[in-house]
């Protein structure tokens, strides 16, 4: 089994600020991205390894669980996400019994 870090999801506040930073500091391309209800979100491509996902709340209810943790943390990594593969000899060797 493989693991491969995809993204990393990072909260601000403001975009801008995000952006700044990730394109126009380090050097990121914009890959895609879009609004859902409550926050905005997009990936930037770096040559070198991983996306950055920029994730910014929009306001209103759905917004909560962004706002709630830049209150609590600030601008920040919100979430790891990697690709596993292949699943099916994944899934295999965790259906055996772990020695205790």
């Amino acid at each position: 089994m493989t693991a491969i870090l995809d993204h990393l999801a990072i909260a601000t506040p403001a975009l801008d600020d995000g952006w700044e930073l990730f394109a126009g500091v380090l050097g990121g391309t914009w890959a895609y991205g879009g609004d859902s209800p409550g926050f905005w979100w997009g990936q930037l491509d770096f040559a070198a390894g991983p996306k950055i996902e920029l994730l910014t709340p929009t306001g209103g209810r759905d917004a909560a669980f962004l706002d709630r943790f830049l209150a609590a943390r600030g601008a920040g990594r919100k979430r790891s996400c990697t690709r596993v593969s292949p699943m099916a000899s994944s899934s295999r060797s965790l259906s055996r019994p772990v020695p205790w």
